[in-house]
C-alpha cells in the first residue's frame, strides 16, 4: 500500500470517529433538553387548586374531566426530520418521557436533522406563559437559557 493511500485511509478513520461523536453529541443534546423540559414542567395537584373554580374568570379552560396530575409531564413527545411532528396527547402521567424520547432519536444521522420536542396537552402554552407556581418562567423558554449547558454537558460526556 502506498503512503498516499495509507494517509487516505486514516483520514477516512478519523472523518468516521468524528461523525459518530457528533451523532452523540446532537443525541445527547436532545436528552438532555428534554430531561430539562421534563424537570421544569408543573404536576397539578387537585388539592392545591382550590383555585380551579375561578379558571374561567381567569380566562383559562376548564380542566378536563378526570384530569390527573402528571399528564403535562408526561406528553412530552418527540420527533425528527423522518418521523415527523408529533401530533394528539398520550394516555398517561408517568414521568416517562426522557426515557420515551431517547428510545425514539436515531442512533445514526442525528446530527443531520432537524429534532423537535413539543407537548400538546390543550393547556401548554397557558403553562408556559407562567399560569403555573411551579413553572412561572414556563418550560421551553428556561429550556433556551439552559441550551448551551445542554450542549456543554453533551459534548462532555461523549468525550469521555
Amino acid at each position: 500500500m502506498s503512503a498516499g493511500n495509507k494517509f487516505t485511509l486514516q483520514l477516512g478513520a478519523f472523518v468516521n470517529a468524528y461523525r459518530a461523536r457528533a451523532y452523540d453529541v446532537v443525541r445527547e443534546v436532545v436528552i438532555e433538553v428534554a430531561k430539562n423540559l421534563e424537570k421544569a414542567s408543573p404536576v397539578g395537584n387537585r388539592e392545591l387548586w382550590a383555585a380551579n373554580i375561578k379558571r374561567k374568570a381567569r380566562g383559562l379552560p376548564p380542566l378536563p374531566e378526570g384530569y390527573v396530575g402528571g399528564t403535562f409531564r408526561h406528553n412530552w413527545q418527540y420527533g425528527n426530520d423522518l418521523s415527523g411532528v408529533p401530533t394528539g396527547v398520550l394516555v398517561g402521567t408517568e414521568n416517562d418521557s426522557v426515557e420515551r424520547i431517547s428510545a425514539q432519536i436515531p442512533a445514526v444521522g442525528a446530527a443531520n436533522m432537524k429534532h423537535t420536542l413539543i407537548n400538546n396537552t390543550a393547556y401548554a402554552l397557558e403553562l408556559e406563559r407562567g399560569h403555573s407556581g411551579q413553572a412561572p418562567q414556563g418550560m421551553v423558554g428556561l429550556a433556551v437559557v439552559e441550551f448551551q449547558d445542554a450542549v456543554d454537558k453533551a459534548a462532555a460526556k461523549v468525550r469521555k
